[in-house]
């Protein structure tokens, strides 16, 4: 039996004992409801609480998470530091919800946001002249993206969750195998945000996110007015050739599956310097995200993403150290990273389908061991964490926008709530 320091504020933390000596240091947690937990470890964590599995890999030196009382911690573990905080929020949400109630579903919409702020949003083009348009013939490579932050006042127009030319881009597509009738529901849909609100005048941190494969930046409004709720910018980016969109000037963008490893890395690496050049145009305050560059604090900037975004996410830090951490949505690492593991502190979130629905237990153990390999590459700080009864597409807005039982049928057993 291993036992490892730890220290926790507002409420207890069990350890369980395990036969047998582990071949890393190893600790069972019970983490109760509304406690900020502080981890002090020197390798390897795992916590559970009903649906919720947290596994914590640390460095081989000693580290200390935790809500900020007394402790002096570089720029990486602040950021770490706030992510977490974050994470252990999301945690005991998802470990208090019970499983999916068929007849409590209220029909598509967005949770309301639950933080202090009042929250506004744009979509904006950005325009990057050092490279050429992958979807038009010639002109600079252009960016769509959509920036939620903490307004200065509540006031204006709703925005909509979707425009009407997005809404008929997926049921062309086949959104999400979403049936046709289901996806004409979304079209009256309103985010919590404002348009047009000015942004508070105060410093905040910033996440670059970027989604998945064939989706939508729209498909994670949820997560980016939640956070802007609570007080951060988030900066959703529509990859060119990533995903689907419509831009202003009505060109739309589709997405076909890259044919090989190499052509999914260099898509992968296209998508990085995509958000460096996101990132440029707040700092340096240039074009249409210039206003918002002076309320950035610039010490606390992520990336995250989700399924191909999250395999940005992964990679982004490697090419630019502005980025202090990372958070992925079940993305799988890819390229560079596989070789030379991650180069900021990182949060990883992974699904685990019902057992009915869970694919072979060997597949299970090579993406452990996939993610284990990365993370002791450079023994970079991590938080691994694997949410039962969740499926890949559970991570998006679709289970608030769709009835339980299309989920269900998958193995999402877990509610969204």
């Amino acid at each position: 039996v291993y036992t490892l320091g730890m220290t926790a504020q507002r409420g207890l933390l069990a350890v369980i004992a395990v036969g047998g000596v582990p071949a890393e240091p190893t600790l069972f947690v019970s983490v109760k409801m509304g406690v900020v937990p502080s981890i002090v470890a020197s390798d390897c964590a795992v916590a559970r609480r009903g649906s919720v599995l947290m596994r914590y890999v640390k460095s081989s030196r000693v580290s200390s998470l935790h809500s900020g009382h007394g402790h002096s911690l570089g720029a990486a573990a602040r950021i770490l530091t706030q992510l977490c905080c974050l994470h252990l929020l999301f945690v005991v949400l998802l470990a208090s919800a019970g499983a999916v109630d068929q007849d409590q579903w209220e029909g598509p919409h967005l949770p309301r946001p639950t933080g202090k702020y009042p929250i506004g949003t744009q979509v904006l083009l950005l325009s990057d002249g050092s490279r050429p348009n992958p979807i038009a013939a010639m002109g600079p490579r252009e960016i769509q993206v959509q920036i939620w932050y903490p307004a200065a006042q509540i006031g204006g127009a709703r925005q909509p969750y979707a425009p009407k030319s997005l809404v008929d881009l997926f049921e062309k597509q086949e959104y999400m195998d979403v049936p046709r009738e289901q996806l004409e529901r979304w079209r009256p849909l309103q985010t919590s945000a404002s348009t047009a609100v000015p942004p508070n005048a105060g410093r905040f941190p910033l996440l670059i996110f970027g989604h998945g494969a064939g989706l939508s930046r729209v498909s994670y409004s949820a997560f980016a007015q939640e956070l802007a709720s609570l007080g951060y910018i988030i900066v959703a980016i529509d990859f060119p050739e990533g995903g689907l969109g419509v831009y202003p000037n009505g060109r739309v963008t589709t997405f076909e599956p890259a044919a090989n490893d190499e052509e999914l890395d260099r898509r992968v690496n296209a998508f990085v310097r995509d958000a460096s050049f996101v990132l440029d145009s707040l700092l340096i305050a240039k074009g249409p995200l210039a206003r918002f560059g002076p309320r950035i604090s610039k010490g606390t900037v992520a990336i995250g993403g989700h399924s191909l975004g999250g395999m940005v996410a992964l990679s982004a830090p490697l090419f630019d150290r502005r980025f202090k951490a990372s958070i992925d949505l079940d993305g799988s690492p890819v390229g560079r990273v596989v070789q030379d593991g991650l180069a900021r502190p990182t949060l990883i979130v992974l699904n685990e389908p019902d057992a009915a629905h869970r694919p072979p237990e060997k597949m299970g153990l090579e993406r452990d061991r996939e993610f284990t390999d990365v993370i002791n590459k450079r023994g970079t700080v991590a938080d691994l964490v694997v949410v039962s009864g969740t499926t890949h597409l559970s991570f998006t807005d679709l289970p608030f926008l769709v009835p339980p039982s299309m989920f269900a049928k998958h193995g999402a057993t877990t509610s969204p709530e």
